[in-house]
């Protein structure tokens, strides 16, 4: 087994994907899903109503806020600075505590967080504007007899990696 996960983890998520794929195709694999027998489905765009649409622009009137106030926080000479919390010693203020180093590239780390953290907010906001479309679509489809499911697609890949590389540093 310790062969076989060392070259599986070696590819990834695709490794195992590849893997579980060519497992299933012999049938020497059996996994629970859903059966696709008879189902239909449909992609329903939804229009965007006024309510939503105030939404979104304040959210994003709010993260242009937030994106000027980091800049100006960013500015050399504003005299703030983040700290990595490993490097001794500051270069920058007189806080002995203080662990700040030229090196650390606090602008880069202060904006990957910013534009990921704006990244998520926008796509859940967007999957909330649309929950009451699908909650009466939902309802009318139950009133019908038939049966709903929804669909959250994100593969999840990201948190996959961060486990492996945990396991993998044990």
């Amino acid at each position: 087994f310790n062969t076989l996960h060392r070259r599986i983890s070696y590819n990834a998520v695709s490794g195992m994907e590849c893997l579980t794929i060519n497992l299933k195709s012999q049938g020497l694999f059996s996994s629970r899903t859903l059966s696709y027998h008879g189902v239909k489905f449909d992609i329903h765009k939804i229009g965007v109503n006024t309510d939503a649409t105030r939404l979104y622009k304040q959210a994003t009137d709010i993260w242009q806020d937030m994106l000027r106030l980091l800049q100006e926080l960013m500015d050399p000479s504003s005299g703030v600075h983040w700290h990595d919390g490993q490097t001794e010693g500051c270069e920058v203020c007189d806080d002995p505590n203080c662990r700040y180093s030229e090196q650390n590239d606090e602008q880069l780390v202060a904006n990957l967080n910013f534009f990921g953290a704006e990244q998520r907010f926008f796509r859940v906001l967007l999957v909330a504007i649309k929950i009451p479309t699908a909650a009466k679509r939902a309802r009318r489809d139950l009133n019908a007899g038939k049966a709903v499911v929804f669909s959250l697609w994100s593969t999840g890949e990201a948190r996959q990696r961060e486990k492996a590389e945990r396991d993998a540093a044990e």
